[in-house]
């Protein structure tokens, strides 16, 4: 019993085939990471790209919508002219209607003294 046997080495229960699949193991890692980042970045470059097409179409959006905008604004523009003439014109046809009102009522009272002076006329007319 004075024979020893060797003690096996321990390596965290690994062997030197699993070490080497390790390293294999490594990398693949680094090939998908590179994979990963390939990839993210073209997904960021693809994003990148439909961004600045949605800016594009957003700016030419904008531009339709301000040639329209400044399009209203000018018809408002002659609209308010129009509304000015027409209001000018009311109280043109407001004065006038003031003015003739006016000498209708002085008609009527005109009206009204010869009425009364002709009833008078008569009165005195009348033999007795």
């Amino acid at each position: 019993k004075s024979e020893r046997r060797p003690k096996k080495k321990v390596d965290g229960g690994k062997s030197d085939s699993s070490g080497s699949f390790n390293t294999s193991e490594n990398e693949d890692r680094k090939k998908d990471d590179i994979h990963s980042s390939s990839d993210e970045k073209d997904d960021g470059e693809a994003q990148l790209k439909q961004i600045a097409l949605d800016m594009k179409a957003l700016h030419e959006d904008k531009s339709k919508l301000q040639m329209i905008l400044d399009k209203k604004i000018e018809e408002a523009g002659i609209i308010s002219g129009r509304v000015d003439d027409l209001e000018s014109q009311l109280n043109k046809e407001k004065e006038d209607c003031e003015r003739m009102t006016s000498k209708i009522k002085k008609l009527i009272k005109a009206y009204g003294r010869y009425v009364k002076a002709q009833d008078d006329l008569k009165r005195v007319s009348r033999p007795f």
